[in-house]
């Protein structure tokens, strides 16, 4: 927002706002950390909670309360997920994302869509070639030295959907993540579309 001050009172001048799919689809499909941090900021700050880490954690709290996921451990100290003190459950991921598919239509959509598409776009456009899984797996993926994680939707061979999360944490060496993690994910990803549902 804009603004200018006029005889000691403030004068709205314009009111800039950034569509949230856009944010969204930058956070989720190509895995960018800075819009991640100010949205979970901007969420703080448009739930009343302030536009601080705890606002950003008291908004996400609320949320998940609504959605009915279970937060028991959880704890978020950024938006990306880069702090190494944050704690999140592969069940509490999966409660979510299922969550947010039984949302509305355009909801449920817009979330679906944000998503990296296996072997076609963000951080999946090199992943996932076997023809089992192009275009049928979205995820999020997720990555410090340490750390890997791969979480979403995908649909068996039968046209079954199931949702997903593979969290792994393992010793800081380099090019595991890559060597050994990544290609395990994508391995569970093929047997779990391969699966009759």
């Amino acid at each position: 927002r804009a603004h200018a001050q006029l005889s000691g009172r403030w004068t709205e001048l314009a009111r800039i706002s950034t569509p949230i799919a856009s944010v969204i689809d930058a956070m989720n499909t190509d895995s960018n950390n800075a819009c991640a941090d100010q949205l979970f900021l901007a969420l703080g700050h448009a739930r009343g909670g302030g536009g601080t880490r705890e606002g950003g954690r008291a908004a996400v709290a609320r949320a998940l309360e609504r959605l009915g996921v279970p937060a028991d451990g959880l704890v978020q100290v950024d938006g990306s997920g880069l702090s190494r003190d944050d704690r999140v459950t592969a069940r509490q991921i999966t409660a979510l994302v299922d969550a947010v598919l039984r949302q509305d239509e355009r909801t449920s959509k817009a979330f679906v869509d944000s998503l990296a598409l296996a072997s076609e776009s963000g951080t999946l456009d090199d992943r996932m070639r076997d023809p089992r899984l192009a275009g049928k797996v979205r995820a999020k993926t997720g990555f410090i030295a340490g750390t890997s994680a791969l979480s979403g939707i995908l649909e068996t061979k039968d046209g079954h959907r199931l949702v997903f999360s593979i969290l792994v944490e393992y010793p800081n060496a380099d090019g595991l993540n890559r060597s050994c993690w990544k290609p395990m994910e994508d391995a569970i990803c093929s047997e779990l579309a391969g699966a009759d549902g």
